[in-house]
């Protein structure tokens, strides 16, 4: 027979197989369930960093973990959970922008440039699965790298940076922005 007790436990029990399977499915899916994350992001955060070493895809949930807990406002936690994914394999592109945008954020340039730099160092490999953007192994962090190196006056630099930016992606309207902003800011000097 079953007692009030059992059905609350089996109850708990259910929710949290069920929070497992979302979180599960979460770190496989991607961008799409990171969006619905960024908006809901079910009480899963223990969950999943509970389960992060049993998925199949442990970079990709530990991504996953770092939106989950930027949408709590634990933004060190976040930083945590993105170089965790460190224990697993190499810097992934991905990760490594993520981690720019982390320090960029806080105007920490300098060390936004070595982890931007770093993801136009990473190989893609796809072969390992999980998901892959592939303008975080080029375009992104050049662009970012512009932006960062103008931040810290390093004007010449930030240019350099913007035409290989434009290399990755010659129909990048920022791009051609910055070039014209660029030839304005050398002839206002000539």
């Amino acid at each position: 027979f079953n007692t009030k007790h059992d059905r609350k436990q089996k109850s708990k029990d259910t929710c949290h197989r069920h929070k497992l399977l979302v979180a599960e499915r979460a770190a496989l899916a991607g961008k799409a369930f990171q969006d619905l994350a960024q908006r809901r992001h079910f009480g899963m955060l223990q969950t999943v960093a509970v389960f992060v070493h049993r998925m199949p895809r442990q970079i990709e949930a530990c991504r996953f973990l770092a939106l989950c807990r930027q949408a709590e406002g634990d933004e060190e936690g976040a930083l945590a959970s993105l170089l965790h994914s460190f224990f697993y394999d190499c810097p992934r592109a991905e990760l490594c922008c993520d981690i720019g945008d982390w320090f960029f954020k806080r105007e920490e340039y300098r060390t936004a440039s070595f982890w931007y730099e770093t993801a136009l160092k990473a190989k893609t490999d796809e072969r390992k699965g999980g998901f892959i953007c592939p303008d975080c192994g080029g375009y992104i962090p050049a662009l970012q790298l512009a932006v960062c190196s103008y931040r810290m006056g390093e004007t010449e630099q930030a240019e350099q940076w913007n035409e290989l930016a434009l290399r990755f992606k010659p129909e990048s309207e920022s791009c051609r922005y910055n070039r014209l902003f660029f030839r304005q800011q050398k002839e206002k000097s000539d």
